[in-house]
């Protein structure tokens, strides 16, 4: 790689000219931030750029209550349902950067437009998923199993409670990751048959 080609980060032509905070203004909010490209041709100084536009009377953008749970996707007719199970999993907390989460797409694909029984996921399953995405059975289940275990200790439970239709118990135990595609699956195709899919 050319290092002449990528300046290093404190050569870059532009510079912060203006940080404050008033204290009027609740802690919370964010101070203001004004940019100045100074270096830049045909970028005079009267330019600047507010990243954060503050006043004195500003007011914070209204949080949901605790108890209110964020909105599962419903799919709408002409959207993929790979991109729908998708944002469903990410608003069940699945974390999309684990190889797990392509792996539970994957499956839940499968187990949707095939008529496959989610007791037959490990035998069945699994090995087609493997073979899709160039890895062994064991892998998908392991990343599987991965994904569903760090959506749990992100505290993701009252979500997945809600897309089973109750509420969650004190010490909720985790689903295996059968469980978990039973659950996800029986809701992808309740929401499929109301949404006339």
């Amino acid at each position: 790689m050319d290092d002449a080609k990528y300046p290093a980060f404190d050569t870059k032509p532009y510079r912060i000219v203006k940080s404050r905070s008033e204290a009027s203004v609740p802690v919370n909010v964010a101070p203001t931030y004004y940019i100045v490209a100074s270096d830049l041709q045909g970028f005079p100084l009267q330019q600047a750029i507010p990243l954060v536009q503050m006043s004195t009377n500003a007011q914070l953008a209204p949080r949901p209550p605790e108890n209110q749970l964020p909105p599962l996707p419903v799919p709408r007719p002409g959207t993929p349902m790979r991109w729908y199970i998708a944002s469903l999993l990410r608003c069940l907390g699945v974390p999309a950067r684990l190889s797990g989460f392509n792996y539970l797409v994957e499956t839940l694909l499968l187990l949707v437009n095939r008529p496959f029984e989610t007791r037959m996921v490990t035998g069945e399953v699994y090995p087609v998923v493997a073979k899709q995405c160039n890895t062994t059975p064991i892998g998908v289940d392991q990343a599987i199993r991965t994904a569903v275990n760090q959506t749990w200790q992100e505290q993701n439970i009252p979500v997945y409670c809600a897309l089973m239709g109750r509420s969650p118990a004190p010490h909720e135990p985790r689903p295996t990751s059968c469980e978990f595609l039973a659950n996800v699956l029986m809701y992808v195709r309740i929401q499929m048959a109301e949404c006339h899919y």
